[in-house]
């Protein structure tokens, strides 16, 4: 993989970022036409009082879509913006900021080699590059979402179509701030799963937001609470059991005494899962 950490030209006027926002035509045969797409995935609020913001980029990098990160202070100018990524396609869809100030961003490559792998960016608060890794087997692997934990480590949220039970599973991993593996985990059934946000829970744990086809007739929203070590303490779908009414688990946060408020597409109503 090559050209990690890029910089590219700020928006004029300090940064208005209404220039990065998604720009699309559609042409006389219904296609999406591509102009200048550039789109972001998630953003959060710094200690310094800016935001960081992570998504993908068409208009600047090395490859055909790479990775692409922003940062502004507290008026929205821009203080920084980098793409990372190779040759091929390269997303960013979340972002954690660690005590020391380091932001990790969280996606996915094909740029290295495989499919698609989970790709983690860690940059210094000026936007310089720490360190890249790549994680996943022989499928197709996505992160969708990072998170900085109590105990000075990271846990990513996605999927994975290398490892787990089904066509592709809820993906877990937790690693050092390093990036080193600590533990993965699956969770799922024989359909197709996944999970598009992570949060730790007041009670040291964390909750996994997302989707599974693997217990219903349709798709209903997914939750997974797994411990520190990766055990699973329970799970639960959220959903109708009506053909067609389909329910997305898109976000997640964490309540008082070790609960979740989940954010999802579609009307709910609670089935456990045996947490088995």
């Amino acid at each position: 993989m090559s050209h990690e950490g890029d910089s590219v030209d700020a928006p004029a006027a300090g940064g208005d970022l209404r220039q990065l926002l998604l720009r699309h035509r559609h042409g006389l045969d219904g296609h999406v036409r591509r102009l200048d797409a550039d789109g972001f995935r998630a953003a959060i609020p710094t200690r310094d009082g800016g935001v960081v913001a992570v998504g993908y980029t068409y208009s600047f990098g090395a490859g055909d879509v790479d990775l692409f990160a922003v940062k502004t202070d507290a008026l929205g100018d821009t203080l920084w913006t980098r793409t990372f990524g190779g040759p091929e396609p390269d997303y960013g869809y979340g972002v954690c900021e660690t005590n020391e100030g380091v932001y990790v961003m969280a996606g996915y490559t094909m740029s290295a080699g495989g499919r698609e792998d989970v790709y983690l960016v860690a940059v210094e608060a000026d936007g310089d590059t720490l360190w890249t890794r790549t994680y996943g087997g022989a499928g197709l692997d996505e992160a969708r979402s990072v998170c900085f934990t109590s105990d000075g480590c990271l846990v990513v949220a996605g999927q994975t179509e290398s490892f787990g039970a089904g066509l592709a599973d809820v993906y877990l991993l937790k690693m050092t701030v390093e990036g080193d593996t600590l533990w993965t985990r699956t969770f799922g059934g024989a359909d197709s799963d996944w999970a598009n946000a992570v949060c730790e829970t007041a009670d040291g744990c964390y909750g996994a937001s997302g989707t599974t086809g693997s217990f219903n007739a349709t798709r209903d929203a997914y939750l997974v609470k797994v411990t520190s070590a990766g055990g699973l303490v329970w799970q639960n779908r959220y959903g109708s059991s009506t053909l067609y009414r389909e329910e997305y688990g898109v976000g997640v946060c964490a309540l008082a005494g070790g609960g979740m408020a989940a954010t999802a597409g579609g009307p709910t109503r609670t089935s456990s899962i045996p947490a088995s």
